[in-house]
């Protein structure tokens, strides 16, 4: 199976004991350092909440994708916010993740190498794959993403 299966991972926000939402997150590796990139939007519960986590689980086994180990990454230490966004304009944040933790599952982050150059070019009726968990969509017992192929349909 390709290796975005294991770069991509179900984002369970949770505030206390309750889970809140879910959303899409993706490991990506830079400079020898790994996070989990997820919107900011999906963050923001944690900036006026005492114990806020995300939880999420990544495979452990390669040919059974229903063994799966569960992360629990606190958002907040010492009153402090344990992830950065670039500013308020951009929809993007990084939770920096110590690579120990996933240690006992399998995943590949994504890096540089994964995206274009600055001068791609793309044209209407090109084909490209969107996946994510829109809405928690997702096989629940193997929690494997959705993977959808979409066409451009307008100029870009």
């Amino acid at each position: 199976m390709n290796e975005i299966i294991y770069a991509v991972v179900m984002l369970f926000q949770v505030s206390g004991q309750n889970v809140i939402g879910t959303a899409t997150g993706f490991f990506y590796e830079s400079n020898e350092k790994l996070y989990l990139i997820t919107n900011k939007h999906v963050l923001n519960f944690s900036i006026n909440n005492e114990d806020p986590k995300i939880h999420f689980k990544i495979h452990t086994d390669s040919t059974d994708f229903s063994k799966q180990h569960e992360v629990i990454i606190s958002l907040k230490e010492n009153e402090k916010l344990k992830w950065y966004y670039l500013s308020n304009d951009i929809d993007v944040a990084a939770i920096p993740i110590n690579k120990e933790i996933l240690e006992k599952g399998i995943i590949y982050p994504l890096s540089s190498k994964n995206f274009p150059t600055e001068n791609i070019h793309l044209s209407i009726g090109e084909e490209l794959y969107a996946i994510g968990f829109p809405r928690g969509f997702t096989d629940k017992i193997n929690l494997t993403p959705i993977v959808k192929s979409v066409t451009i349909s307008t100029p870009p």
